[in-house]
């Protein structure tokens, strides 16, 4: 058989939108449509013998990127397709001075990545309630963000993070919401439209209240760092039980973050 990796192409979504596994959950067509413009993506189809069989991506943030939603036509698999791919973006990663790759992976996937030298660095945690009609009172106000606050937004992110993530923030700013303390330092950010809801804070106690108000507007899914204590219980208290768990795994230099600083993952292709 023979095969090609390309960019992705706009004719290629209607094939590659039908071949995500449904427990993904994952809007592929909206995905590409946030992100197919953004110098910091890299998408690619893989074909086969010129049929459009499986695709990839890569989110860099400076020194450090992620890898995600590589997936290959049911019919193809556990034929070394996912192996090509990955090992595509990662020689893209490395043209482009990439120290670190990021990944989430499933069972499955941990180990294959595995074997292409990624090692486990700390396992995101699901939780969901079959319920949710409870409404949490927010102790802090929240405020929305304006350009003005874009750095100190970019600041904290990267304080947690350690990744470079500014042109991500920025493009997403307009469904960020803030926390600040009394001395108008900010403590958090929740950003509603970037993948499931992004919410980084620099204290629990803010951290909690921005996710009381994401649990407000549409909660009953969060997903965590294992590793968040605080956030953890206050899910188990209030009627969370966690359903999956997934492993994050590198593959290079590792780095400094924080996860006990973020209170609902954004997803998995960029943490």
């Amino acid at each position: 058989m023979n095969s090609e990796i390309r960019e992705y192409k706009k004719t290629d979504l209607h094939i590659l939108s039908k071949i995500f596994p449904h427990d993904w959950n994952f809007d592929f067509e909206k995905f590409v449509f946030q992100f197919c413009d953004q110098d910091f993506y890299k998408g690619f189809t893989l074909l086969v013998n010129k049929k459009v069989i499986g695709f990839g991506n890569l989110m860099i943030f400076g020194r450090h990127a992620w890898i995600g939603n590589i997936v290959v036509e049911k019919s193809y698999r556990n034929q070394g397709f996912g192996n090509k791919i990955t090992n595509y973006l990662i020689d893209l990663g490395n043209k482009n001075r990439v120290e670190t790759f990021n990944l989430i992976a499933t069972e499955i996937g941990e180990y294959v990545y595995g074997k292409l030298g990624f090692e486990n660095e700390i396992i995101y945690d699901f939780y969901k309630t079959s319920t949710q009609n409870k409404k949490f009172e927010i102790k802090y106000p929240i405020q929305k963000a304006r350009f003005i606050d874009l750095p100190k937004i970019i600041e904290l992110d990267y304080s947690v993070t350690g990744e470079k993530r500014n042109k991500l923030i920025e493009y997403f700013l307009s469904s960020c919401k803030l926390m600040f303390d009394k001395n108008l330092n900010l403590k958090g950010f929740y950003i509603e439209n970037l993948g499931n809801g992004l919410i980084i804070s620099s204290e629990p106690a803010f951290g909690i209240e921005l996710l009381k108000y994401k649990l407000n507007q549409n909660g009953n899914s969060i997903t965590i760092p294992e590793t968040n204590i605080v956030a953890k219980e206050f899910l188990i208290q209030n009627g969370f039980k966690k359903y999956n768990s997934l492993q994050k795994m590198i593959l290079g230099k590792s780095y400094n973050w924080k996860p006990d600083c973020v209170f609902s993952r954004g997803s998995g292709y960029f943490g």
